[in-house]
């Protein structure tokens, strides 16, 4: 399956371990010869991995997790 283009892209951007400027991106792919899929992409050169809904629900579930946990540690 070949990505032939990004439909939605949501941009969010991020530093990487060293200080660098980066971005993480997610949104729909359209693939040849299938129905478009949800992709997530580290970095602007960086390979977008497909997820089916599960994986991208568990993701987001797993993102408010540590989001939880990250201010509740700030907070002490």
């Amino acid at each position: 399956m070949m990505s032939i283009g990004w439909r939605t892209t949501l941009i969010v951007p991020a530093r990487s371990l060293t200080g660098r400027a980066s971005q993480v991106a997610v949104g729909i792919v359209a693939v040849i010869g299938g129905p478009t899929q949800m992709a997530l992409r580290v970095g602007e050169d960086g390979e977008p991995v497909l997820l089916p809904p599960v994986a991208m629900a568990e993701l987001i579930s797993n993102a408010r997790f540590v989001l939880a946990q990250k201010i509740a540690e700030e907070r002490r």
